[in-house]
């Protein structure tokens, strides 16, 4: 126990802000990338600091958009990692894993606490080199990671029974082409294109496709959304002009259902469809209903104005 809080202590003190840390980019992970000059983290997007101490301890702190949001401590023994902790940007402690080793040298991670356990083990086989567990009693979420630190694949436990699974398929060079979601009897799976678009979501039920959603784009812009099931078809397009969305329609079986005009940023115009006749008009003003039109046959015939 004495061991324990003085671990501690020490960690608190090395979580103070060291600007003569080495600096580098950085995904939401935590995993260095290319260094960066200075003496602070980037502005915008992910950045981290890595602060060592006498070769035994490294402190690394993961900044986004220039702040911070979490804090790593690793503690090594002859060039051993024997322990990490986590903590958030304010310093409170989220985990200690402490690490045993066995006779091949091999790491084996536990965290011995009231109510969470961490574990981290080494895996060598189909390209996967940690998988991580997270969780108390019979409710555990475990990860396996790629040897860049990418999710592979993870399972859910909730009471000691699987309650989801998640798969992440790469190309060569890393980047996200496939996710498979498991819950129950049914299958979700996410296909994306080599920009990282999502370009299509099917959803199999006991083996039986009850859900089908295809995106189409313009370059970074979603332009069309056609989604097959439940015995229709609805069909969302996007207008764009000057890189901002200025018109959305919805359409069920081919018939207008739902329209919204935007005026600018703040303003917009909602008009809802009955057998693709107008009935409601909502005007908004950022974020805030402000009026509505009620209309028959093309006209309006009552207005309840906003806290009437």
């Amino acid at each position: 126990m004495h061991r324990f809080v003085s671990a501690v202590v020490i960690f608190l003190t090395l979580s103070q802000v060291s600007w003569t840390a080495d600096w580098y980019s950085s995904a939401a992970n935590g995993v260095p990338g290319a260094p960066i000059p200075g003496s602070g983290p980037k502005e915008e997007g992910w950045s981290v600091s890595i602060d060592y101490k006498e070769d035994e301890e490294e402190v690394r702190r993961l900044y986004k958009d220039g702040v911070a949001q979490s804090i790593t401590a690793f503690y090594r023994s002859d060039g051993r990692l024997m322990a990490r902790e986590e903590k958030d940007s304010d310093g409170n402690l989220i985990s200690r894993v402490e690490y045993a080793y066995d006779e091949s040298g091999n790491p084996r991670a536990i965290f011995i606490g009231t109510s969470h356990v961490e574990t981290d083990i080494r895996v060598n086989a189909d390209k996967t080199v940690w998988r991580h567990g997270s969780g108390a009693g019979e409710d555990w979420r475990i990860t396996e990671l790629d040897e860049s630190g990418r999710p592979v694949s993870r399972v859910s436990l909730d009471s000691g029974s699987i309650a989801e699974t998640l798969v992440w398929k790469r190309d060569e060079e890393g980047d996200l082409r496939e996710e498979i979601r498991r819950v129950g009897d049914d299958v979700h799976r996410s296909l994306y294109d080599s920009s990282g678009r999502l370009i299509e979501e099917t959803t199999t039920r006991s083996g039986t496709v009850v859900l089908l959603r295809a995106y189409t784009w313009s370059g970074d812009d979603l332009e069309r959304v056609e989604e097959r099931g439940e015995g229709r078809i609805v069909v969302r397009e996007m207008d764009w002009r000057g890189g901002r969305i200025v018109r959305e329609t919805r359409t069920v079986d081919g018939v207008l259902s739902n329209e919204t005009v935007w005026e600018n940023e703040e303003d917009r115009i909602e008009t809802l469809f009955r057998d693709g006749q107008p009935v409601i008009r909502v005007y908004w003003s950022d974020q805030v209903r402000v009026r509505e039109e009620f209309l028959k046959e093309g006209e309006v015939v009552r207005v309840r104005e906003s806290g009437a």
